[in-house]
């Protein structure tokens, strides 16, 4: 049988003066939309803020990980609570939407539409 890539999302949220980063928070998402189909770019994956990258720099590497989130199959960006109180899941969204990327929240994300999409699109 021949395997069809799964649809890909990003999450964005607050990490900056959350307690580990707000990476439980991450973590706990990519596990919920995992199971819900999605391949999943997570920047918590990254580990802890480092030090010797400016915000400007990990911004980059995360910009790198919305951009490679194809336009043509359907790619989003999750966005967590609080996204709106994040100067980079605010820049992070702005990037999705240039590319045309479907925006989900947290607080409305309907429970699978992953697995809802045409067969062609998922896995």
């Amino acid at each position: 049988t021949i395997r069809e890539p799964l649809k890909t999302l990003y999450i964005s949220g607050p990490m900056t003066g959350f307690p580990d980063d707000n990476f439980p928070a991450f973590f706990a998402a990519q596990a919920r939309l995992e199971a819900d189909g999605w391949r999943v770019l997570n920047p918590a994956r990254h580990g802890h803020l480092r030090e010797d990258l400016t915000r400007d720099q990990i911004l980059q590497r995360d910009f790198a990980d919305i951009s490679s989130l194809r336009k043509d199959d359907g790619d989003a960006i999750y966005l967590l609570r609080g996204w709106a109180r994040s100067d980079g899941a605010t820049r992070e969204l702005w990037e999705a939407r240039k590319a045309g990327r479907t925006a989900y929240h947290e607080d409305s994300y309907p429970a699978g539409v992953a697995l809802r999409m045409p067969r062609s699109k998922r896995q």
